[in-house]
């Protein structure tokens, strides 16, 4: 009986593994690297600093953007680790992450120059209103979900903001998914300062689960 129960758990171990979500785009900021997309390479290049014990990629001079129509579908998720010590400059906004949708609609992190916050903006353009502040060179995760019904945004792993989605997400609009500064018809986020930093960004077609956020390593 003990060795059927052992056989029975190591297989939905091995379920669990295999049926794990996996991300339509992973980089890690330890290091310059090319970025595949849609068959394209990108460049992500920063310079590397060492905040909190990790490696990570110090971005606001050199931003980059790749196209997002084939990251993410009418449900996803973004997953970033990142740490921040904004200092006082000309830039106010400074995006960390973005998706971006139709018109002015955005999907995005966002922080402020001289004040180490993180703001979740899900619509046209601030969904989420809010801003939670940060500890300045910690190493943070902050994730949005989206199913085409809710939204659900974490901070290091924890549900802290879930809500009716305002908007759905259709793959004939999504635009460009951007690191840092962009500028378009509607929005102009000038460089800044080399003080966000990015340890890791994950990207999914899916929603992913408060375990499947909690689990990332």
């Amino acid at each position: 009986m003990k060795k059927q129960f052992f056989t029975i758990a190591v297989s939905a171990l091995a379920l669990t593994t295999l049926f794990a979500a996996e991300p339509t785009l992973d980089i890690t900021g330890d290091k310059a690297q090319d970025v595949v997309v849609a068959g394209k390479t990108y460049k992500f290049d920063g310079a590397i600093k060492d905040v909190a014990g990790a490696k990570v990629m110090a971005f606001g001079e050199k931003p980059l953007a790749v196209p997002g129509k084939t990251l993410v579908d009418e449900s996803g998720s973004i997953v970033m680790e990142y740490a921040i010590d904004t200092k006082t400059s000309k830039s106010g906004a400074r995006p960390l992450v973005c998706l971006r949708l139709e018109g002015n609609k955005q999907i995005a992190f966002f922080t402020f120059h001289g004040n180490p916050v993180i703001q979740l903006r899900f619509g046209n353009p601030v969904f989420a209103d809010r801003n939670i502040k940060l500890t300045p060179k910690k190493i943070h995760q902050s994730a949005v979900t989206w199913d085409g019904k809710q939204i659900k945004f974490y901070l290091d792993g924890k549900l802290i903001y879930e809500a009716k989605q305002p908007l759905p997400v259709k793959p004939a609009n999504i635009a460009l998914l951007t690191v840092g500064p962009f500028r378009d018809q509607y929005f102009i986020t000038p460089t800044w300062d080399n003080d966000c930093f990015m340890k890791r960004l994950r990207v999914y077609n899916t929603a992913l689960s408060a375990k499947e956020i909690a689990e990332l390593k």
